[in-house]
């Protein structure tokens, strides 16, 4: 979490599907766990991490399993989004997407995809060091 900035591109993948993208509004920043997650996460600590992310929902909604085909070799050796298989890694709130990986999602996804890139004008993007 800490090492997303403003303007990075967020992939919402809920049952097996990427739902959502979004672009980060913000840093990082701390936050006490929000109430609306119950007894979820009895192991959490109570102030964790949060990042503002306006999201724009998909009609198009990709599921990475059906095209492993595509993307298996883009898939990175550590901390990857997804299993060989096309199932969603549990155990990863957030990670990294390679940039290959994303261009790939985002060339399934179609054009809502590259809409939700430039969609966002007040958003400038952080360049990596």
């Amino acid at each position: 979490m800490r090492e997303v900035a403003p303007g990075d591109l967020v992939f919402s993948f809920v049952d097996t599907r990427i739902v959502a993208i979004g672009t980060a509004q913000s840093y990082c920043y701390e936050s006490p766990k929000p109430a609306e997650f119950g007894e979820a996460g009895l192991n959490w600590e109570a102030i964790g991490w949060r990042i503002r992310v306006s999201f724009v929902r998909l009609l198009h909604q990709v599921r990475p399993k059906d095209h492993m085909r595509v993307l298996g070799d883009l898939l990175p050796d550590r901390y990857s989004p997804l299993q060989s298989n096309g199932n969603g890694v549990q155990s990863i709130y957030l990670t990294e997407v390679p940039e290959l990986l994303a261009e790939a999602l985002i060339g399934l996804i179609g054009s809502e995809a590259s809409l939700t890139r430039t969609m966002d004008p007040a958003v400038e993007s952080v360049p990596r060091q």
